[in-house]
């Protein structure tokens, strides 16, 4: 048979402040688990738009070349479509 002393109730208290305990490690391992997800979350976009910025100066100097063809013959139509004499009649 149990007693209900105050030895008994006294048991149960410790538990009772063990537990806010425990689960304040709780929360701090989750809010550090979280910013390490934020943080290898971060750092891959990081490194994403690094290639994407790599491949866009990339395409730029490969577009460069045909650009500036398109210019100059942009150029040369205009000054025709002005000059009716520099068609070649």
């Amino acid at each position: 048979m149990r007693k209900a002393t105050a030895a008994g109730a006294g048991d149960r208290r410790p538990a009772a402040v063990k537990v806010p305990g425990v689960l304040l490690i709780v929360w701090i391992v989750v809010a550090v688990l979280a910013l390490l997800v934020l943080g290898v979350l971060g750092y891959s976009l990081v490194g994403a738009a690094g290639r994407l910025l790599r491949e866009l100066h990339g395409l730029e100097d490969e577009v460069r070349p045909v650009l500036v063809e398109l210019q100059a013959t942009a150029e040369k139509v205009a000054a025709q479509r002005t000059d009716p004499s520099a068609a070649g009649d």
